[in-house]
C-alpha cells in the first residue's frame, strides 16, 4: 500500500474516511499483521465482491432490492447484526464511472446531528429477529432504511435528515486503478452513486474488520 496501515487508520479516525492505492492482497496482509479482527456479515464471510443488482435479479432485503441501479441512500454496512463492522475497506482494481459517497458527522460544525437522531427508535430487522434501536447510541451510527422502520415522529425526521445530508456527501471517485477507500462504519455512512455507464463491469471488493478506533 501506498501509505502505511497505522496512518491510513489515523486518518480514518480523524475524517471517517481515507483513501491510498494497493491491492487487496496487500491490505488484507496489514489488517492480519496490526491484528485488526474480521467481521462477518453475510455468507459466513467478510470479504465480498459487490456488484451492480437490478431490483428484480437483486438478493432480497437488499438495498438493491429497492433501489436497483439508481442511486443508494446513505447507510451503515450491517445496520441489521447487533454489531455492525467498525471498518469497511473497499477496493477497486480497475477505474469506476461510478462513485461512491461518504458523509460523517464528525467535525461537523454545530448542531452536527440533531437530537432525534439519537432520540428516535427504528425497529431494526435483523437475521434472527427484530429488535429496536436508535440510529445514534454510544456515539455510533446505525442506519440502512430498507431494514431498518422508524417507530416514531423523531425516527421519521432521522430518515428525513439523512435524505437531506447525502447531497452534502463527500464524492469519492474510482478514477485510478488498485484504489482503496477506507470507512469508519460507526462514525460514518456511505452509498453508492446511480449506476449509469458501467453497470456490467463494475466490481467493488469489501472487507469488513472490527476494531477499537480513537474517538
Amino acid at each position: 500500500m501506498h501509505k502505511t496501515l497505522e496512518v491510513i487508520l489515523r486518518e480514518v479516525s480523524q475524517s471517517g474516511w481515507a483513501t491510498t492505492s494497493g491491492t487487496i492482497e496487500e491490505v488484507s496482509r496489514a489488517a492480519s499483521l496490526s491484528g485488526l479482527r474480521s467481521a462477518i456479515l453475510s455468507g459466513g464471510k467478510h470479504h465480498r465482491v459487490l456488484v451492480p443488482h437490478t431490483t428484480t435479479e437483486a438478493p432480497p432485503r437488499s438495498l438493491s432490492a429497492v433501489y436497483g441501479l439508481e442511486a443508494q441512500p446513505l447507510h451503515t454496512d450491517g445496520a441489521h447484526l447487533p454489531e455492525p463492522p467498525d471498518l469497511v475497506i473497499l477496493h477497486s482494481d480497475s477505474v469506476s464511472a461510478t462513485p461512491t459517497v461518504v458523509w460523517c458527522w464528525k467535525g461537523r460544525r454545530a448542531p452536527w446531528i440533531p437530537g432525534h437522531v439519537d432520540q428516535g427508535v427504528f425497529t431494526v430487522r435483523g437475521s434472527r429477529g427484530s429488535y429496536l434501536a436508535s440510529a445514534r447510541d454510544v456515539g455510533r451510527l446505525r442506519f440502512d432504511p430498507v431494514c431498518m422502520s422508524p417507530g416514531d415522529p423523531q425516527a421519521k425526521l432521522t430518515v428525513k435528515f439523512f435524505a437531506d445530508e447525502r447531497q452534502r456527501a463527500h464524492v469519492h471517485e474510482w478514477n485510478e486503478p488498485n484504489t482503496l477507500l477506507f470507512i469508519d462504519n460507526r462514525q460514518s455512512l456511505h452509498a453508492r452513486n446511480a449506476v449509469v455507464e458501467d453497470p456490467s463491469t463494475r466490481a467493488i471488493s469489501r472487507l469488513t474488520y472490527n476494531m477499537a478506533l480513537t474517538s
